[in-house]
């Protein structure tokens, strides 16, 4: 990451080539985050890499979403030196990627159920001229 300085925390952060990244920004909120980082990594029907940037969270939190990071090959947690704002943050966590898709969630939101990503892909692959899909807020 270039914009600030970011250190690893949890995950793997070696990007591979998949359908779609899923960029998630944290800032406390811990179980919203995790139930969040939970809905992303249920995905199905399409292959993906989660990445989750902290930008100011306390230890209980920053653990907290370590443990659901810790392990795995399809995530990584990074934490940011300073807040670098939605715009900064989701720049940073999108240039670490390799996905033909990039899906940003808030650290607040999940998927509608266990198809959303799949679909968005699809849409995306199937329509040449979309550039961009938004998700409407259910709750």
């Amino acid at each position: 990451m270039t914009a600030a300085p970011c250190r690893l925390i949890a995950g793997n952060p070696e990007p591979t080539a998949v359908d779609a990244d899923v960029i998630i920004l944290t800032l406390g909120r811990a179980e919203e985050s995790r139930a969040a980082i939970g809905s992303a990594l249920r995905q199905t029907g399409v292959s993906q890499r989660l990445w989750v940037l902290d930008q100011g969270s306390d230890a209980a939190t920053l653990a907290a979403l370590a443990n659901e990071i810790e392990g795995r090959d399809d995530a990584a947690l990074y934490r940011a030196d300073t807040n670098l704002g939605v715009g900064g943050g989701r720049n940073a966590l999108s240039a670490l990627g390799r996905g033909r898709v990039i899906a940003a969630i808030d650290n607040d939101a999940d998927f509608t159920d266990y198809t959303t990503l799949a679909c968005m892909v699809a849409a995306l692959a199937g329509e040449p001229d979309l550039a961009a899909i938004g998700c409407r807020i259910v709750r």
